[in-house]
């Protein structure tokens, strides 16, 4: 049986940085307009692709929707959980 080798300093990094490359928590989303504005694009053009019948595209435009949904709505800004 072959022995996997351990995590290195670079494999660590670049796992990092894929990371924070989905990260919407930053500061140009703290104005609520941009952050509605991007829920609009999202689940509008999902939208567009539902009804112009390309269903793949729409679930993920919608997905993307959701996930910015949730990184700028409800989960909350690191800044306010630890004033809570």
């Amino acid at each position: 049986m072959r022995r996997l080798a351990p995590n290195t300093q670079a494999q660590t990094d670049h796992e990092n940085r894929m990371i924070k490359g989905f990260e919407l928590q930053i500061d140009f989303f703290l104005p609520v307009w941009r952050r509605v504005l991007l829920l609009v694009v999202c689940f509008g053009w999902a939208a567009v692709e539902f009804l112009t019948g390309a269903p793949f595209w729409g679930i993920i435009f919608g997905a993307l929707g959701g996930y910015a949904l949730w990184q700028l709505f409800l989960s909350g800004w690191p800044g306010n959980r630890a004033e809570q």
